[in-house]
């Protein structure tokens, strides 16, 4: 935060009488300019702490916020804490080594000191003000300092005029210790500091060490120093005697300690001797334990209107204050619980963080359930969030790493309150009947018999299933419960008509915490998305509500159950491009996500209403724009639109599940003259190809959504070779001009050599070369020789040769086609 005052012009700054002092001003430093500059702080006094978090510092023009960084605010009796813009480096910065683990370095919260940085061209007014906007400090530094030497205070202990003010004697100054320009003596410097053996924090109940360093800064001997540790009026370190300590000598004491309350303490060191009585006051913050709050329900997806908010649980035997305790998430905001010093939580209990009370009447809460008002409470992530709760020193209590998706209304519970905060088993969906139970027992909170469908560890097959093949199910049953529990039986219902496909009606004991898995192998008959409940049957179990699951299935559909039959890629002027398709399967599809592509560029169907229905035989338009006004031809735009190139390209038709169900490739002798579209000349023929693929000769062009100009029917008969029509006439006219050829061999492999002959015998067309063919096989003749001519009116035989060499089988057909041309 930052504070803008009105425009101040003054040298002299009427202050507060107050504990918190301007020390030293780097505004001219040696390195880097802004980020080497610092203002340093001392607090005083010698007995009371000074909380930093209520002060804003700055230049004459802005005054902002110091960022804490998790630290404790408090800064301890007659120490130094050095303020650096947001870009100095704490570890490897210019002062790393030189100030002392004593003092406090921060940052300001904003990017620079003052409005941008502080000049070392003209003047500037430091100020230290209060929240309620008192000047408890200011100083107007001078310029004649060299690079790297500060402003120095003289006497920390009286006024801040310019006459106790004086450059520093060293390079670099002195940020965090006694300035290089003090009238104060000290015989005996002390420095302490507590931290836990595991951890840096010390917490109550945990293991901790002093450290105490003494420095003779004297120039005479001393000799038998009586050391005393006292912390909260409770002797730590009855007595040490230190035999000798000459002058410039430093003497380091360690002495463990465990906290037996949590807070702020107050650690005296008096060290005493014939010639020296030295007696100093130290601060330091207990924190409460890992995990004696967790966290215990998140909502991260309220329904619209509602807020956001978090559960915390007192899972340990303490009352626990929680005033300036944060929530933190991932991306690091935070957010500061705003209460009264005096709210505590007593073991057993809940609260609720939240930056909007409204919860109270959402969930109908009682007078005594906490709702802790959070300020700036940080916006959570749907998916894969990362929350902290930290305690008043910025110290870690509890941290969640959630990835499960969020669903709307629905938050996130504990499973057991005592469990692990990080094991993902520990957490999963609410099974409220209002969608979350806050400072209530969680709904997944074991009970006595209980086994739940593990909806979230569900082994799906994978690729997807096809139509009319087997396809396999996981699905795991956990004892959640308590006791062991008898699974009677398990049932999978398709929800469309009720139909079982699947059950098992054998009982099975079931130890609390295993999982039984159950394997479901299932024929799906239709494709398409199937919508199953899957349920199990348990013997007196006391939560039924995680003994049903509804679940999707999308079954693929098979090659060429919808044909592309049509193709608009060079239209008129002004007109949109399109793609015709038919369904030639036996069931109603859903085209809905659906989608056609070039092979770059992929549009997906998509329809408002959820569904559109394709149903056998019908015609279908996929087109780049609505343009066209028959409302009797199903349409759509698709979310991308894969522009058909003139020079050539492909088209591709994909299912909901990204499978391949059609595709046709065309180049530019494929494409017609403006507004002339490629037709399929019989969709129920497959792989053939572009050969089977012609130009419409409809007078309008094209024939979306009827049958093609140059559709020619598949004979059904139970001759062996087969030709429609005969005769036919190639002359350009649309009309005849290709005829089909069809086979039917007796085996189910073989080698085909397909050849036309004119009546002298003179090999016309070869079409088929030795390739391999199942028992039938169709394809069409154009009229047209080996090199493209078109042969003359007449009679020509078409010849057949089918070798099986595996069986040592050799067929022969013949077959006469009348050329024809129209009158």
């Amino acid at each position: 935060m930052r504070i803008f005052p009105g425009l101040m012009c003054f040298l002299w700054f009427p202050v507060c009488i107050a504990q918190i002092k301007i020390s030293e001003v780097m505004f001219n430093p040696a390195g880097t300019e802004s980020s080497d500059e610092y203002i340093e702080l001392y607090n005083a006094s010698a007995t009371d702490s000074f909380k930093l978090s209520t002060i804003f510092i700055g230049d004459q023009k802005i005054q902002e916020s110091v960022d804490l960084n998790g630290k404790s605010p408090f800064l301890a009796p007659q120490c130094y804490a050095v303020i650096f813009d947001s870009d100095y480096d704490v570890s490897e910065g210019a002062y790393a080594s030189l100030i002392p683990e004593s003092a406090k370095v921060l940052k300001v919260a904003d990017k620079t000191l003052g409005s941008a940085g502080l000049s070392n061209s003209t003047p500037e007014s430091i100020i230290v003000k209060s929240e309620q906007g008192d000047t408890l400090d200011a100083y107007t530094y001078s310029l004649d300092n060299n690079p790297g030497f500060s402003d120095e205070r003289i006497d920390l202990l009286i006024d801040n005029s310019p006459g106790n003010w004086a450059n520093s004697q060293v390079l670099n100054g002195s940020p965090g210790f006694e300035n290089s320009v003090s009238t104060q003596t000290t015989e005996l410097e002390i420095k302490v500091t507590c931290s836990a053996i595991e951890g840096v924090q010390p917490r109550i109940h945990s293991e901790c060490v002093f450290v105490i360093d003494i420095l003779n800064t004297a120039e005479i001997l001393y000799e038998n120093l009586i050391l005393k540790i006292i912390v909260d009026d409770s002797i730590v370190l009855a007595s040490h005697q230190i035999p000798m300590l000459e002058p410039g000598e430093f003497y380091q004491i360690k002495a463990p300690w465990k906290p037996i309350t949590a807070g702020k303490l107050d650690i005296d060191i008096s060290i005493t001797s014939d010639l020296v009585e030295k007696f100093k006051l130290f601060e330091f913050w207990v924190e409460w334990p890992k995990q004696s709050l967790v966290i215990n329900e998140v909502m991260f997806a309220p329904l619209s209107g509602e807020p956001e908010w978090i559960e915390v649980y007192n899972r340990s035997d303490m009352e626990i204050p929680i005033a300036e305790w944060k929530i933190k998430d991932a991306s690091g905001r935070q957010g500061l619980v705003e209460v009264v010093d005096s709210l505590v939580l007593k073991p057993d209990e809940f609260a609720l963080f939240t930056a909007d009370s409204s919860v109270r009447t959402i969930y109908s809460f009682t007078t005594d359930m906490q709702v802790v008002h959070i300020r700036a409470f940080p916006t959570l992530n749907n998916t894969n969030e990362t929350i902290a709760l930290t305690g008043k020193s910025g110290a870690i209590i509890d941290s969640i790493s959630i990835h499960l998706a969020a669903e709307k209304g629905i938050s996130i519970e504990r499973i057991d309150a005592l469990g692990s905060s990080v094991d993902q088993t520990n957490w999963t969906y609410s099974l409220s009947e209002a969608g979350a139970t806050p400072c209530k027992i969680n709904s997944v909170s074991a009970v006595e018999i209980d086994l739940a469908i593990d909806t979230t560890s569900v082994l799906w097959p994978d690729p997807p299933p096809e139509r009319n093949k087997y396809f396999h199910i996981v699905v795991p049953i956990l004892n959640v419960g308590k006791q062991q529990a008898i699974l009677n039986n398990w049932r999978l219902t398709d929800r469309a008509d009720d139909y079982v496909y699947a059950a098992g009606t054998s009982s099975m004991m079931i130890d609390v915490g295993d999982t039984l898995l159950i394997q479901i192998e299932h024929v799906a008959n239709k494709s398409g998305t199937h919508n199953f409940a899957f349920e199990i049957d348990v013997t007196n179990d006391n939560r039924r509500r995680n003994n049903r699951w509804i679940f999707d299935i999308s079954v693929s559909f098979l090659s060429r159950d919808i044909v592309l039959n049509e193709i608009m890629a060079n239209p008129l002027s002004g007109e949109p491009e399109w793609v015709e398709i038919i369904n030639l399967s036996s069931q109603p599809i859903d085209l809905n996500n659906w989608s056609i592509s070039d092979g770059t560029r992929r549009g997906k169907l998509m329809f408002n209403g959820g569904k559109l229905i394709l149903m056998p035989k019908d015609y279908f338009l996929i087109t780049q724009e609505l343009s066209r006004s028959d409302d009797q031809l199903g349409m759509v735009v698709p979310e991308q639109w894969p522009s058909l190139n003139n020079s050539g390209d492909s088209v591709f038709i994909f299912d909901q599940n990204d499978c391949i169900i059609d595709s046709i490739s065309y180049t530019d002798a494929n494409v017609g003259e403006n507004g002339v579209s490629w037709e399929n000349m019989n969709f129920m023929i497959a792989d053939i190809g572009p050969a089977g693929w012609d130009f419409c000769v409809s007078p309008k062009g094209s024939t979306p959504g009827r049958q093609n100009s140059l559709f020619v029917e598949k004979l059904e008969s139970k001759s062996k070779l087969k030709a429609n029509p005969d005769p036919f006439s190639p002359d350009g006219d649309g009309i005849d001009d290709h005829v089909l050829i069809q086979y039917d061999l007796p085996m189910q492999t073989s080698n085909v050599n397909l050849v036309i002959f004119d009546l002298r015998g003179r090999k016309v067309r070869h079409l088929l070369r030795n390739a391999s063919s199942g028992p039938n096989r169709a394809l069409f003749w154009d009229g047209r020789n080996d090199e493209g001519q078109l042969m003359d009116v007449g009679i020509y035989i078409i010849f057949v040769q089918a070798l099986d060499a595996a069986h040592g089988e050799l067929l022969k057909l013949k077959k006469t086609i009348v050329l024809a041309k129209k009158l």
